[in-house]
Formats: C-alpha cells, structure tokens, sequence
C-alpha cells in the first residue's frame, strides 16, 4: 500500500468515527429534548389541576361561610320566634333534634323529621 491510500483509508475512518459520534450525539440531544418537552407538558398539566383544585378549596370556603351565616340568621330567628311565643304563654324548647312545647295546657315533646337531601334519596 502506498502512503497515499494509507491516509485516505485513515482519513475515511477518522470521519467514520466523527460521524458515529455526532449521530450519537444528535441521537441523545433528540431524546433529551423529548424528554424535557414531555415533562414540561406534565408540570404544566399538574399546575393547572392544581389551580383547578384551588379554586375548588376556595369556592367550597365560600359555600361553608354562606352556610354558617344562614344557619346563625335562623337560629337567631328561631330564639326571636320563641322569646316572642313566651311573652304570650308558650313557651318552645329546642335541644338537637327534640322540641319541647309548653303552655298552660301541659307539654308536648316531639322530634324534628329530617328532609333527605336529593343525593341521599
């Protein structure tokens, strides 16, 4: 073999070698980047659940705060009904979920029916 063939036979080898590194390279660059642009797409998907379940916390907060003032405003209006009823002669106990009625005829205890929800029905 001559020198001359010798250096292209080299030559070529040496760009064989170069290019199998860059392809590899290139092949991992590839998958790198998918796999970056798949796990930006799934913390941007667990973001928005997230505000999503937020905002659930938030509006159920605002459903129990509503709740709790209609749930005073009647019970308030109950003890006016009642201090009222007791100005005339009757009077009206309530503990949990028996009422207690008074007057001069004697007394009557009853229990307060529950209204089932639509959901338990």
């Amino acid at each position: 073999m001559d020198l001359l063939s010798l250096l292209s036979n080299g030559v070529g080898f040496i760009s064989l070698g170069v290019t199998l590194v860059l392809a590899y390279f290139a092949v991992k660059s590839g998958k790198m980047q998918t796999a970056n642009t798949a796990q930006g797409s799934a913390i941007a998907a667990m973001k928005e659940e997230m505000e999503i379940l937020r905002s659930r916390v938030a509006d159920g907060e605002k459903r129990v705060a509503e709740a709790e003032r209609k749930n005073t405003r009647l019970e308030l209006t109950i003890g006016t009904i009642c201090e009222a009823l007791k100005l005339r002669g009757l009077v009206i106990t309530i503990q949990g979920e028996i009422v207690n009625i008074q007057d001069v005829n004697g007394s009557t205890t009853t229990r307060i029916h529950s209204i089932k929800n639509e959901k338990d029905a």
